[in-house]
C-alpha cells in the first residue's frame, strides 16, 4: 500500500574536498600542536567508533605526518565502551573502518581498562584509558555534528572523544549515567580537564556534508579548541540532511538501524528526542512515525524503536533485546527502546498511524516516506504535498 505517490528529489549543498591527504597535511602543519613534535617523541592518534567518511587516509596521513617530524606515532582506540569495552572489540571495530596495523604501518593500542585521573572543578570524574598515560603527545582526529540526546554549544566532537571516548567503559558510563543533562555539563568540562592534565596537542576537526562527504576538515590546537568546535557545530548544522516541511501528518520510515543513526533513526531529523525530563525540540511537527524494516547490519540492535509510533512484525521479530536494551540503558535512555504499536504488515502500520490521527482521512493526510533518515535526498510525499515542494528551492519533483 503506497499513500505517497509523488517521488521528490532534495538537493543539499554537494561541495565536498576533492584532495584529503594534502588538506589534512596543510592544515596539521598550520597549527601550532604539530610544531611541538620533536625527534623520538611518542604521539597518540585517537580513533573512534563512528564510521566518518575518508577516515583511513585522513589517520593514515596523520601518522605519516608525525614520522616525516621526527615522532614515533599509535594509533590509539578512543570510543568508550563501544566494540563491548574490551580491546579485541575496540580492534574489530577500527579493522571495520579500515583502520590496521597494516593499513597505518604503526602500532594500533586497545585498552578496556580506564584510569581515574582526577576530577574537575565541579567534582566530575576524568577518567583516561591506561595507555594513553605513557604517549608524550595526543592528537585527537574526530567529527563534528549534532548529538542525538543533548543540545548545547558543544556536542560531537573532539571534546566528547576526549571526555567519553577516550575515558573507556568507565568514563562512558560516568557521563552517560547522569543522562541528556549530564552529557550536556560533562563532555566540556571534563574534555577540558584531559587537555590540561594530559599532553593535549590538538588535532583535525572534521565536517561532512549532508551525502557524507568530507566537507571540512580543519586543524586545531589546544588553546583553540573549544572555539573551533563551536563554530563548525553550527556549520555541521547548517549542512545535515533535514525534512523540508513544518508539519507532517505521517512519517514512514522504511528502515532503520545502527549504521544509519547512533540511535537506529536520527532524533535531529525527525526533531524528536523522547527523553525523559528533556522537552522535545520546536520546529518540524511528526504526528506519527512509523518504522517498517530493521537493517541486517544493525544485527538486531534496536536502539531508538521508541521514537517511532507504529512499527510492523517484520521488524519485532528481528529485534536482539538484549543488545538493544543494554544499549538503551548504558545511555539512560530507555524510552527510545520501548516498542511501538505493533501491526502485522506495511499497509497495517500505516493505516493504523492514518487513523489514529482521528477526523483525517488518507487523501488530507501530509504523508512523507522515506529510505531511512540517513538519505534524504529522494522522498515520496501525498498529493497534497505538490504546492508546497513546487514552492520549494530545494526540491524537485522526478515521478
Amino acid at each position: 500500500m503506497d499513500f505517497t505517490p509523488v517521488k521528490v528529489r532534495q538537493d543539499f549543498p554537494k561541495d565536498q574536498v576533492d584532495d584529503v591527504k594534502s588538506l589534512v597535511t596543510s592544515e596539521l602543519k598550520a597549527t601550532d600542536s604539530f610544531a611541538k613534535i620533536e625527534q623520538g617523541m611518542k604521539v597518540a592518534v585517537l580513533a573512534g567508533s563512528r564510521g566518518i567518511m575518508n577516515i583511513g587516509p585522513i589517520v593514515r596521513t596523520v601518522v605519516d605526518e608525525i614520522k616525516k617530524a621526527g615522532g614515533e606515532p599509535s594509533v590509539v582506540a578512543a570510543m568508550g565502551s563501544h566494540g563491548g569495552g574490551t580491546a579485541e572489540g575496540q580492534r574489530e571495530v577500527l579493522h571495520h573502518l579500515g583502520i590496521s596495523e597494516e593499513t597505518m604501518d604503526c602500532p594500533i593500542v586497545c585498552s578496556g581498562e580506564s584510569v581515574l585521573v582526577g576530577t574537575t572543578l565541579e567534582g566530575y570524574p576524568v577518567y583516561v584509558n591506561r595507555p594513553v598515560l605513557e604517549f608524550d603527545g595526543i592528537l585527537a582526529i574526530n567529527r563534528i555534528k549534532p548529538h542525538t540526546a543533548f543540545k548545547g554549544e558543544i556536542e560531537s566532537g573532539i571534546l566528547k572523544m576526549l571526555s567519553v571516548g577516550l575515558g573507556g567503559p568507565a568514563g562512558a558510563a560516568a557521563v552517560h549515567g547522569q543522562g541528556a543533562k549530564g552529557l550536556r555539563l560533562m563532555v566540556p568540562s571534563i574534555g577540558k580537564e584531559v587537555k590540561k592534565r594530559l599532553p593535549f596537542l590538538g588535532g583535525l576537526a572534521i565536517v561532512e556534508n549532508a551525502y557524507e562527504k568530507t566537507y571540512r576538515i580543519t586543524g586545531v590546537g589546544n588553546a583553540d579548541l573549544e572555539e573551533t568546535e563551536k563554530g563548525l557545530l553550527v556549520l555541521a548544522k547548517q549542512l545535515m540532511p533535514s525534512l523540508p516541511f513544518s508539519e507532517i501528518d505521517v512519517l514512514v520510515v522504511e528502515e532503520m538501524g545502527k549504521n544509519f543513526s547512533g540511535t537506529g533513526m536520527d532524533s535531529n531529523v525527525l526533531n524528536r528526542m523522547r527523553i525523559h525530563g528533556e522537552p522535545e525540540p520546536a520546529g518540524l511537527a511528526i504526528k506519527r512515525i512509523v518504522v517498517l524494516d530493521l537493517s541486517d547490519a544493525s544485527q538486531g540492535n534496536a536502539t531508538g524503536i521508541g521514537l517511532a509510533d507504529f512499527t510492523t512484525e517484520a521488524l519485532v521479530e528481528k529485534i536482539d533485546y538484549r543488545a538493544t536494551y543494554l544499549n538503551c540503558l548504558t545511555s539512560t535512555f530507555v524510552q527510545r527502546a520501548m516498542i511501538p504499536v505493533i501491526m502485522e504488515d506495511e499497509e497495517q502500520a500505516i493505516r493504523a498511524a492514518i487513523k489514529s490521527l482521528g477526523n483525517v482521512s488518507a487523501e488530507q493526510s501530509r504523508l512523507v516516506r522515506i529510505a531511512n533518515t540517513l538519505s534524504l535526498d529522494f522522498l515520496r510525499v501525498s498529493e497534497n504535498l505538490i504546492p508546497e515542494v513546487n514552492a520549494h528551492p530545494r526540491l524537485e519533483i522526478i515521478e
